[in-house]
Parts: C-alpha cells; structure tokens; sequence
C-alpha cells in the first residue's frame, strides 16, 4: 500500500463535539459521542479560558462520567 495512502487512512476527517451537561464535585458530566472509557477529551470553558483535559472513567444514564486529568507537580495559580 502506498504511503500517502496509509497517511489518509490515518487522518481524524470529522470532529465530534459533546457538551458539559453536569458537574458534581470533582465528577464532570456530559455527552461524549464515539468515546469509551479512558478517552481523553478536551473541556473548552465557554468562557474562553483555558481547555481543561479531562479522562472518561465510566457512564451513567448514557452519558459520560469524566475526572479533570491533573499530576502532581502541574502549576496552580489563583485568578
């Protein structure tokens, strides 16, 4: 197979948006379409801030259950 054929194969062609439907405590709620757990995904604020990345660790109700993906170490500031 040529390899400009392997690299179409390989592109994301469509992009997929869900939404933010709950938060509770540090669980984040929301549809996630096409995502299993241990997807990664990331939380653009409507706000404009900055994307938050989150992890699906399971569903309830068909929707995804996230956790905030932070390590020890990363930068916390007050704003």
């Amino acid at each position: 197979m040529p390899l400009n054929t392997l690299h179409i194969q390989n592109l994301d062609l469509i992009r997929v948006w869900g939404k933010v439907t709950r938060i509770v405590g540090l669980v984040i709620e929301g549809h996630c379409p096409h995502a299993s757990i241990g997807s990664l995904c990331r939380l653009t604020p409507i706000d404009g801030g900055e994307d938050i990345f989150a992890e699906i660790v399971g569903f309830k109700d068909s929707k995804a259950l996230l956790m905030p993906l932070v390590i020890c170490g990363d930068s916390a500031r007050a704003v």
